[in-house]
């Protein structure tokens, strides 16, 4: 939807459907539009965002793991496997693939 007040303009989801009576006919119908620009926005910069952190892991050949303690979850780029000597696929992304690497002094620390 175009908006001369509005630069860019404003993006917006539209939803619809009939309002049928007893028979099953339709007799109206109910259409919701919602502005979802800032939405959109947001998802389009994060998904640059994300290219550019890509990018950079890529260029910069350093091996990255992360570990997510809220959801229990971990991932290795495959740089890190390939530093390790292993395959993209032979190295899954559970915590206990890193854990079972720790040298036994660095294991009560």
């Amino acid at each position: 939807v175009r908006n001369p007040h509005v630069p860019g303009g404003v993006l917006v989801s539209i939803t619809g459907r009939p309002l049928r009576d007893a028979q099953g006919l339709p007799r109206g119908g109910v259409i919701v539009l919602r502005d979802v620009t800032a939405r959109m926005r947001a998802e389009d910069e994060l998904r640059r965002n994300r290219e550019r952190f890509a990018l950079a892991v890529e260029g910069s050949r350093d091996g990255l793991w992360d570990w997510d303690v809220t959801r229990a979850e971990v991932y290795f780029s495959p740089r890190w496997k390939a530093m390790l000597g292993h395959e993209d696929n032979e190295i899954s992304n559970r915590f206990e693939e890193w854990s079972s690497r720790l040298h036994p002094d660095d294991r009560d620390r």
